[in-house]
């Protein structure tokens, strides 16, 4: 199952090993935002090529 997680970009850049791991191993996505506004996706390599 891929899921997308929605983190304010100051919580990511504070857990940005904890979010890779879990992009890897759950094939999650993570979109962080600035200002309350999108601004990256974070997707491991395998949900970006599986989908």
């Amino acid at each position: 199952m891929i899921f997308m997680e929605t983190i304010p970009i100051t919580e990511a850049k504070a857990e940005i090993a904890e979010l890779t791991e879990r992009a890897q191993r759950e094939h999650a996505d993570h979109t962080f935002t600035k200002n309350g506004r999108p601004a990256v996706v974070m997707m491991s390599v395998w949900s970006g090529t599986h989908r």
